[in-house]
């Protein structure tokens, strides 16, 4: 158990390395549990420190299990990274099934969603029409397909399709007839099939390896199950060419529209999902925060009787054996070592290692090694015993916590598992990932607050409330569950939003989310309030904390608390505006620690269960319209007034700003922000 009370954390009791929460400087006194210790080195945020002396050699211990050995002598307070680290091997015993414990029964009655159901018994969480090519020459013949019903209005008339897609790749010619092309037939059938594809067009070349009849006839497309849609078969060669080609497509997709629009949502149990995880773009912070509260998500989904499937061998190396013991059988283990062992020989072939992890940005993040990535990476398979164990894009049948061989390359791994027949995404992500799935939705969960309201508008949930004390890993792997139920059901991720406005052709397409004001052009608010006559420009100084002058601005008028860019001066390290001095007409910037507060008051407040308000109560209170939500002491005032005290100081708080408090999931009233 994350140890937040601190400004490290610390994972397990045998632990001799602690994660910083935030970036702390070299020289400054830190606690760490019940101790202090001096900082020998400035610690990024995210990056380990060494809690007692580590000869070279020695093992270093995370999560309870090593992930590296020291290069050299390590003393309390060292900086813990690449620099000073060595990645050797370590043997794993793989225990097969030896803590194989089945989760805790339900309790109470199952969930549901609202979802499609399709024959065979299965169920969709969306419902597109899907234009496959059998081989890269036939990429843009479905390209041409899905764009001409991107650019029409065809969704007035039916509504329930969610879009028309193309899936491309660049092989099906050139290929190995066996284990490639194996590969890629089994993902063109898994999309064929996929719960979420109402109906499809299937179109190849002619002349490639890959030939429709051959895949047809290996995987059983023309064998269709009771209401099935029946599919369209199509070569370029035959049809005459490119033009007539997309012109038989595109009707053959207009034929299927009617049909496929009519399907319409229904109650469905939650056993009927297959959830795909996946971690990218990963932090230290991911085996801390999103991962772990995703296995919450994960084991309440296997209680319910759906699967859970995460894959990335090459991002397991070095925690299988934490897999292997909590197999239901030792063939499941067995099969998962395979696999490892496969991916050895295959890096070695090419004159590299399986441990060739993590990548650059990963570093940054503050992973060290494969071994730390991994046992990270492993932890958003959360308690469930592990029932089974797939090969690439092989259709998942089982129920339960699964794997699936994919390699760590975050498309391709996806692309197997909803091959395989997830209907759902969960993608966890420190550094920013922004892969969206279709024809399955994703939802991004970020590890940390700091990114996730940089990157807000690709972000769905934000899980750095872990690191900021805010909510446990229990609080938030319920939120991921429910937003896997509420997405499933039909509500728009981030990545889903954006891409309703791409195929309407909005210019709000790629604007960023919450970040400016919708009336104003261009988002240029500094001259939209010239031109009303609002405001103008009138020199004045931009200071730091201690008045010392950093640069000159045009009017206080022209920034907002909590801007970052556009300042117009330059610093080591980030600056963001703190303060709008009227009176000195100043502009006061700082460091992003010093965006915090916990204490504001409120004005115009509405009280909604009761007319007034005459002592003090405990509240959860929202300052923005995505703020997750802190606890706060409200103390009523004066003239519809109040103060609130938080519990936990939060970034960006600036006047003019729209306050909202709970009791749960009463709303109390609100106000305005005044200072």
């Amino acid at each position: 158990m994350a140890d937040l009370a601190t400004d490290f954390i610390v994972l397990n009791q045998r632990d001799n390395v602690a994660t910083a929460r935030r970036t702390l400087k070299g020289g400054t006194s830190v606690a760490v549990g019940d101790s202090r210790i001096e900082l020998r080195q400035t610690i990024p945020g995210g990056h380990k420190v060494a809690l007692v002396s580590i000869s070279a050699g020695q093992e270093l211990v995370k999560y309870g299990q090593i992930i590296g050995f020291a290069k050299a002598d390590i003393e309390p307070g060292d900086w813990v990274h690449t620099h000073n680290v060595v990645l050797k091997a370590v043997g794993r015993d793989y225990g097969f099934c030896e803590e194989m414990t089945e989760l805790p029964p339900l309790e109470g009655d199952k969930d549901s969603f609202l979802g499609y159901a399709r024959p065979g018994g299965r169920a969709g969480t969306r419902n597109y029409i899907a234009v496959l090519s059998s081989v890269n020459c036939s990429a843009s013949v479905a390209r041409y397909v899905a764009d001409h019903f991107r650019s029409s209005d065809f969704k007035s008339d039916f509504a329930n399709v969610d879009g028309v897609v193309a899936f491309t790749h660049k092989g099906g010619c050139s290929y190995d007839p066996n284990h490639g092309h194996e590969l890629l037939q089994r993902v063109i059938a898994g999309m064929a099939r996929h719960p979420n594809i109402g109906g499809y067009v299937l179109v190849g070349l002619g002349c490639e390896v890959n030939q429709i009849p051959g895949l047809v006839k290996k995987h059983r497309l023309d064998r269709l199950r009771d209401g099935e849609q029946a599919p369209t078969f199509l070569t370029i060669q035959q049809t005459g060419g490119v033009r007539k080609t997309v012109e038989s497509a595109v009707k053959a997709v207009e034929e299927m529209l009617p049909k496929i629009s009519a399907a319409k949502r229904t109650m469905q149990p939650v056993g009927k999902l297959a959830l795909a995880m996946n971690c990218g773009g990963s932090d230290a912070n991911s085996g801390i925060s999103a991962n772990p509260a995703l296995g919450v998500a994960s084991d309440e989904l296997v209680r319910q009787g759906a699967a859970s499937v995460f894959g990335e061998t090459t991002e397991i190396y070095g925690a299988e054996h934490l897999l292997t013991r909590r197999a239901v059988t030792r063939e499941v283990g067995e099969k998962l070592v395979s696999q490892i062992r496969w991916w050895e020989d295959h890096t070695a072939l090419f004159g590299s290692t399986i441990d060739n992890n993590p990548s650059p940005g990963n570093k940054d993040g503050g992973l060290t090694t494969i071994f730390e990535k991994s046992l990270g990476a492993v932890a958003k398979a959360g308690q469930a015993p592990l029932s089974a164990v797939y090969d690439y894009a092989e259709p998942i049948e089982a129920k339960g916590l699964c794997f699936m061989d994919t390699p760590g390359n975050d498309p391709v791994s996806m692309t197997g598992l909803v091959s395989g027949g997830c209907n759902v995404g969960v993608f966890t992500t420190g550094r920013g990932s922004v892969y969206g799935c279709k024809p399955s939705p994703c939802i991004k969960v970020a590890t940390n607050t700091p990114m996730y309201n940089w990157m807000e508008e690709d972000m769905d949930i934000n899980a750095g409330t872990i690191l900021d004390g805010t909510e446990t890993v229990e609080e938030v792997g319920r939120r991921i569950y429910d937003k896997i139920l509420a997405v499933a059901g039909g509500e728009k991720t981030k990545s889903d939003t954006r891409d309703v406005a791409r195929s309407c052709n909005l210019k709000t397409a790629e604007k960023e989310e919450s970040m400016e004001i919708c009336f104003v052009p261009d988002n240029d608010y500094g001259a939209f309030l010239q031109k009303a006559g609002l405001a103008e420009k009138h020199q004045g100084e931009i200071v730091d904390l201690n008045g010392r002058v950093l640069g000159q601005h045009d009017g206080i008028e022209f920034y907002t608390i909590g801007q970052r860019k556009g300042l117009g001066i330059s610093s080591p390290y980030p600056l963001y505006v703190l303060e709008l001095n009227a009176e000195e007409n100043r502009v006061v910037v700082g460091p992003v620690e010093n965006l915090e507060r916990d204490q504001f008051e409120v004005e115009r407040c509405n009280w909604i269960p009761f007319e007034t308000l005459t002592a003090p109560i405990e509240v959860t209170t929202r300052i923005r319209y995505n703020h997750t939500g802190t606890p706060a002491t409200l103390t009523p005032l004066e003239n519809n007034r109040a103060t609130i005290k938080l519990h936990t100081p939060q970034r960006a708080i600036a006047p003019g700003q729209a306050c909202v408090f709970y009791q749960d999931d009463l709303v109390v009233g609100g106000g305005w922000i005044t200072r």
